[in-house]
């Protein structure tokens, strides 16, 4: 059930103003989604966080520069515990790198995604 939010929310993916024949496709976008879902463990009750992250040419997250952007309502405990498992499946699922275009390497190597209990967004 948590996958179907994922799917919808990653359509709304912003980019760079290039070529759009550089763009990530939905379907690209959805499995990236797809495969840092697999990895996410979160209650249904933690807060919503936004972490911005860099990958490598090979796909694999750049660890020193996983940071936390934004933070829904909740407790500073509340808030840490949700930063803490994101990032685990960011590091975790992205470990092999994640399968990505190297052609479009321009449109993903910098990564905002929003972690949400309802769903999760990509930017």
């Amino acid at each position: 059930m948590r996958s179907l939010g994922i799917i919808s929310a990653l359509m709304a993916l912003a980019l760079p103003q290039i070529a759009r024949a550089q763009e990530l496709s939905a379907a690209e976008r959805v499995a990236f989604g797809r495969s840092v879902a697999a990895c996410w463990n979160v209650q249904q009750d933690a807060a919503a966080v936004t972490l911005g992250f860099e990958l490598d040419r090979a796909g694999r997250p750049v660890m020193q520069s996983v940071r936390l952007l934004r933070s829904g309502a909740g407790t500073d405990a509340a808030i840490v515990a949700a930063f803490s498992a994101a990032k685990r499946a960011v590091l975790r699922c992205g470990a092999k790198g994640f399968d990505l275009p190297v052609e479009k390497y321009q449109q993903w190597r910098n990564i905002e995604l929003t972690f949400d209990p309802e769903r999760m967004v990509l930017r």
